[in-house]
């Protein structure tokens, strides 16, 4: 979050803290899938990683992405595109 917006550390905390207080199922079983993932992939000598962190890296922007509302910038505070 502190590098997609432009906040703080205590902001994206107060934030990650809301959104699993929000749904605390998805976020246990979202822990839960990546602890799976992670012990299996350290199965074969940590070589499972090579697959499992890159997909795990992607699949979890996209859970952050889905579960924040999407960044509105301001235009009178000069932030034209966020994409920029």
């Amino acid at each position: 979050m502190i590098l997609d917006r432009d906040t703080d550390a205590l902001t994206a905390a107060i934030t990650s803290v809301r959104v699993v207080l929000e749904s605390p199922g998805v976020m246990l079983l979202w822990g839960l899938i990546i602890t799976a993932l992670v012990a299996f992939s350290l199965w074969a000598w940590g070589a499972g990683l090579l697959v499992v962190g890159p997909v795990l890296g992607f699949a979890s922007w996209h859970a952050y992405r889905a579960a924040l509302a999407p960044y509105a910038p301001d235009p009178e505070a000069g932030v034209v595109s966020q994409n920029a």
